[in-house]
């Protein structure tokens, strides 16, 4: 192996002593040094191709350090230097120059020791600096080969950012899109080149996939024509998984696609008329026809609309009796006069026509245009016969003028003389079905009327029941207390007197209550009311303010949250729901009642609101009878409820939520309530507070 060559310095110096001293550090360390005396040997001496780095004393013959640098500038691009400098001046001037490094000299000092250090940083800076001359140049010759490569492919090769910015884009793609150069479509925004539902469809694939294959879109050229091109493409990715741009190939398949649809279009018309036929053939049901025939007619031929008038025997007039497309349910049921319209002509006259600009017709009636808000351009109709007799008109019609061609009426012919039969027999068939159909409906609405009557009388039947039983213990102990007072004023104490009198007044209340609630069950069904967000703290104080006697009279203990989350009701309804349930968990609670409340927000957008009682608990089978209108549980063996249970089922569900009850014997009950809960998104300006201090 032969040796390597050693590097080689030129020393410009005119002290003896250190230019010894430097010569003997350095030749040790596989360096040749060269001496040159003074400033005007040093640059005869200089050659690039023998020398590898120049290190020159500032003090020189001739030409001292500072020139010297200036006249190599003068002559190209500078070797690494290292100046010994006298003073900071002259090093700060020889760096501006392009000295690589300086040292500067002082009288005793130890600094000349970093000499061959510096000298070796110099060195490794040299070659680095050669190392990436030498890459660039061969990425600038592989990036020339690349671009050679990459414009002469025949298929269109492109980058662009997931955001749809073009990157870069071969000649082959410039040409296809009909732009001048490259730059002229680098700077196009994505909504210019690409249909922006191809491009959600692509970043589909893409995003889930992280490649796309045969991938068919549409792009849009310079001059706004539409072409039709197949890509395939993939994600290139970082180190870390981002997606940094889409690279990929694509090819103009216009001619293909054309070739295509002209294809398809043909097997759409036999299969149209196979399909019209099949369904002509298997179904009287008119409106079945006629929507099958119109929806496959406007799709095969992409008009905007199609309709099919049919002609009113009695009084002569077109009824507009089936149509596809803007404004369908408005046109349909329209009546023509005779002869009125393009329509009305081509039924009286038995004749196809083709208007190819409606605008130049006289014919042509531009109330439906007026109307629809569309004007109509192109009209193809052709009539709907039945052995010599019109009985209606099949109707194409489109925005665009001369849309439509031989093709197309001959098209549209063949399934007039098929459909023509198969309509009048459905005619036929329909009015027999109208007949049954109105006979069947005197006789459906009987049965609904006989339902509702039943259901009345035994709602009716229950309401008395539970007036009866609820009303009847009241007014026995009104008259009862009544007669004693009656009967026994003189003689009883002022203390008896004023405890019947209560009584008396607490009843009375109890039958008040028992109306109110029956008004209230009967009301809630009928009464529309508005849903607002709910002070839910401030409406359960109320209910309890109502209940205050009834829990002192029991010496129940109430306990309630913190804090109540927002729910959407109507306050008046919602008081009285839980007016029930505490009411209720006080009646049939334990000694004393303990009562819970309490609330929690579900999954599902709703809160649900409960009331837990330490009462005996409800038996399974009994629970499932609790909301029933006008049942009480001691229909069932248990204590009763009352109607209570009735309203708050009514009005809970008329504010879209639900009741609920569960229940274990012994270990009391938990009844709740559900509301839509009100969300902070739901009201972005507004925290929950400020929208509870802004209730009214």
């Amino acid at each position: 192996m032969s040796e390597q060559k050693p590097l080689c310095i030129l020393y410009l110096g005119n002290d003896p002593d250190l230019t010894q001293w430097f010569k003997q550090r350095l030749e040790p360390a596989r360096y040749r040094v060269d001496i040159a005396h003074d400033g005007e040997e040093g640059l005869a001496m200089w050659d690039p191709a023998r020398y590898d780095v120049m290190a020159i004393e500032q003090a020189l013959p001739v030409y001292d350090g500072l020139e010297v640098i200036r006249r190599m500038a003068s002559r190209g691009p500078l070797p690494p230097i290292l100046l010994i400098a006298d003073n900071e001046p002259a090093a700060a001037e020889a760096m501006r120059l392009g000295a690589s490094d300086y040292l500067v000299r002082q009288a005793g000092d130890e600094s000349w020791n970093v000499l061959p250090a510096m000298i070796e940083r110099l060195l490794y800076q040299r070659r680095l600096t050669h190392e990436k001359e030498t890459a660039l140049k061969a990425l600038q010759e592989s990036e020339a080969r690349y671009r050679g490569l990459f414009d002469s492919v025949p298929v269109g090769l492109y980058r662009i950012t997931p955001e749809g910015y073009i990157l870069d884009v071969n000649l082959p793609i410039v040409e296809m899109l009909g732009y001048p150069n490259r730059e002229s479509l680098l700077s196009l925004t994505i909504e210019e080149y690409l249909n922006l539902e191809d491009r959600r469809r692509f970043q589909s694939v893409m995003q889930r996939e992280g490649m796309v294959r045969h991938f068919e879109m549409q792009m849009r050229c310079r001059d706004g024509t539409i072409i039709w091109v197949e890509t395939n493409a993939r994600a290139v990715q970082d180190a870390e998984g981002r997606v940094l741009y889409y690279e990929g190939s694509v090819e103009d398949i216009t001619a293909r696609k054309q070739v295509e649809e002209a294809l398809r279009r043909r097997n759409r018309e036999l299969a149209l008329l196979n399909l019209v036929g099949q369904e002509l053939g298997s179904t009287l049901d008119l409106d079945q026809v006629l929507n099958t025939v119109l929806s496959e007619v406007r799709r095969l031929m992409g008009v905007i609309a199609a309709t099919v008038w049919l002609v009113d025997r009695e009084t002569g007039e077109l009824v507009c009796r089936q149509n596809t497309g803007p404004h369908a349910s408005i046109l349909r049921g329209w009546r023509l006069a005779p002869g009125q319209g393009i329509a009305g002509w081509v039924a009286q006259y038995g004749e196809s026509l083709n208007i190819s600009d409606t605008r130049t017709d006289p014919r042509h009636f531009k109330r439906v245009d007026k109307t629809t808000g569309v004007e109509l351009r192109s009209i193809l109709a052709v009539p709907l016969k039945v052995k010599h007799d019109v009985i209606g008109v099949l109707q194409v019609v489109d925005s665009t003028v001369n849309r439509f061609d031989t093709a197309d009426l001959t098209l549209l012919e063949s399934l007039a003389a098929s459909s023509a039969i198969a309509i009048e027999n459905a005619r036929l068939y329909e009015q027999a079905q109208q007949e049954i159909a109105e006979r069947r409906r005197a006789e459906e609405a009987l049965r609904q009327r006989t339902i509702e009557l039943q259901a009345r009388n035994e709602e009716l039947d229950a309401f008395a029941h539970t007036v009866a039983h609820d009303l009847k213990g009241v007014v026995a102990r009104l008259m009862g207390y009544s007669m004693v007072l009656e009967e026994d004023y003189v003689t009883m104490s002022p203390e008896e007197v004023q405890e019947y009198l209560r009584m008396i007044g607490r009843d009375s209340r109890r039958i008040s209550n028992i109306i109110d609630e029956l008004l209230l069950l009967a009301r809630v069904p009928m009464q529309e009311v508005q849903s607002a967000p709910l002070d839910m703290g401030a409406v359960v104080t109320e209910a309890l303010e109502r209940v205050g006697d009834m829990a002192k009279e029991n010496s129940a203990i109430v306990t309630l949250p913190e804090t109540w989350p927002v729910a959407l009701g109507y306050g008046p309804w919602i008081q009285e729901v839980w007016i029930n349930y505490i009411s209720n968990a006080i009646k049939y609670g334990g000694q004393p009642p303990r009562v819970e409340l309490g609330a929690t927000v579900q999954e599902d957008g709703y809160v649900r609101f409960w009331v837990r009682d330490n009462g005996e608990g409800i038996a399974p089978e009994a629970q499932s009878r609790l909301f029933t209108p006008f049942t009480r549980l001691n229909q069932i063996n248990t204590k009763g409820y009352g109607l209570g249970l009735s309203i708050v089922q009514r009005i809970v569900e008329k504010l879209h939520g639900q009741v609920g009850v569960e229940s274990t014997l012994g270990q009391g009950s938990v009844f709740s309530f559900t509301l839509p809960a009100v969300s902070p998104a739901a009201f972005p300006q507004t925290t929950i507070p400020d929208l509870i201090n802004q209730l009214p």
